[in-house]
């Protein structure tokens, strides 16, 4: 059968075809008059479809923070939300090919020692409080000259302001123990997770000048995990990593007995701390009808546990040696310790009905170091067998720990003047440049 629009329908019936055989059918369609029912199409604007807008994008507004459950509380997991995202790697890039921006100032790890690839990375630490955050944008291939010294994507967010009227909240978070699953073995003690703070903002000049806080303040302590922790069962310590928690304590009474050793640790699992305090201050200034001055600043202070029990790492041969690790004592780990202030200056400004000036200032001062209790040397003691390979206790400081630091200061400055140039083009000159 065949039809059409304005003409009969023809139908031809009776044809056999074999398998591979091909027909050509003609069909001949009188026209006829057709009465077609009115077909209304409506349509309304897209907000997505902007002229000025190109390249994949997605944007996480307030409400969408607000509502949206993030365990931690940290703005950077919400990058997840984005198709083009998977983990913290942006388009398929290492998550140190990124660019993350807070009102337009960079926070980045650029000496590249965190996974997160943030500022205090290795403390675990938050860029900023997620209280201070309205609203970010995950940006894979932005049009704008403004936007880029990325290869991955931008993160591009933007804090709150005051106003002229006084606001406040506050917040409460709580994980335990108690209602994550209880155990009563010795590889999993103390849990539980504190978060709490708030905001206050409002006028201290209305109409002119306004000020917004706010307080992010963590306490943690989690189950240290390994998969050769002593559990207190001799037979499965043996086998697993070739002592008991007798031989751990026996090491301990000897290093403080006979050599008046301060703290050398346990042998049991230690609750893993990990502190974050995130203070952040923003003072918005309307210098005239056309002109606005934004001074904020960023205070980050956080501290992770870390220790090591690796019992048959150590070798001691000439081929390849490795003269680190072993089990060690609770007190032979480090406190990985972070310590960021970022301050920001951003004015903005028109000239006339067709020119606009955007001038950021801004500084960051990175202090990363690990804190140890022993300054002692590691000291090793070969206690038994895995296998065929020795098995080590270890107490005093990590080898790597004693004087480890890493100051950073990154002083960044961009000036960006845009104007029409005609009906249908705008142009934008400037610079952005950053000093490490």
């Amino acid at each position: 059968e065949a039809r059409a629009i304005g003409y009969q329908a023809v139908r031809r019936s009776g044809v056999t075809l074999v398998l591979g055989q091909r027909y050509d059918a003609n069909f001949q369609l009188p026209q006829s008059v057709v009465q077609l029912q009115e077909v209304v199409v409506a349509g309304e604007a897209n907000p997505l479809i902007n002229a000025n807008k190109t390249g994949a994008e997605q944007i996480i507004g307030a409400q969408a923070i607000e509502n949206l459950p993030l365990l931690g509380r940290n703005f950077t997991d919400l990058v997840r939300t984005s198709p083009q995202v998977n983990g913290s790697s942006v388009a398929g890039q290492n998550n140190r090919f990124n660019n993350i921006q807070v009102d337009g100032g960079v926070n980045n790890d650029l000496f590249g020692l965190a996974g997160s690839g943030t500022p205090g990375g290795q403390a675990n630490a938050s860029v900023i409080s997620l209280e201070a955050v309205q609203e970010f944008r995950v940006e894979v291939a932005p049009f704008d000259v403004r936007q880029g010294n990325f290869v991955g994507g931008l993160v591009n967010a933007v804090t709150k302001s005051g106003t002229n009227e006084f606001h406040g909240s506050a917040f409460t978070y709580y994980r335990g123990k108690g209602i994550a699953g209880y155990r009563t073995d010795p590889t999993f003690n103390a849990f539980n997770v504190y978060q709490y703070g708030g905001t206050f903002s409002g006028p201290i000049m209305k109409d002119k000048l306004q000020f917004f806080l706010s307080a992010d303040l963590q306490s943690s302590k989690s189950p240290y995990s390994s998969s050769f922790q002593l559990t207190g069962d001799d037979a499965a310590d043996l086998s697993n990593t070739g002592f008991t928690l007798a031989d751990a304590q026996r090491f301990h009474d000897i290093l403080v007995n006979q050599y008046n050793f301060g703290d050398p640790g346990l042998g049991t699992a230690p609750p893993i701390a990990n502190p974050d305090k995130n203070l952040f201050g923003k003072l918005s200034w309307q210098l005239g009808t056309n002109s606005r001055l934004e001074l904020s600043h960023n205070f980050v202070d956080a501290s992770l546990d870390q220790l090591t029990r690796s019992p048959t790492a150590p070798r001691f041969s000439t081929t390849s040696p490795n003269y680190r690790d072993g089990y060690q004592l609770s007190s032979s780990g480090y406190q990985q310790a972070n310590r960021t202030n970022t301050t920001r200056v951003k004015w903005t400004s028109t000239f006339g009905r067709n020119m606009a000036n955007e001038f950021l200032a801004g500084g960051q001062w990175v202090r990363d170091h690990r804190a140890i209790t022993n300054s002692t040397p590691l000291i090793l003691v070969d206690v038994g067998k895995v296998g065929s390979l020795d098995s080590w206790l270890a107490g005093g400081a990590d080898k790597f720990s004693q004087g480890n630091l890493l100051d950073q200061n990154i002083y960044s400055l961009a000036d960006n003047i845009s104007f029409d140039i005609s009906n249908k083009h705008r142009l934008t000159v400037g610079t952005s440049d950053e000093f490490f």
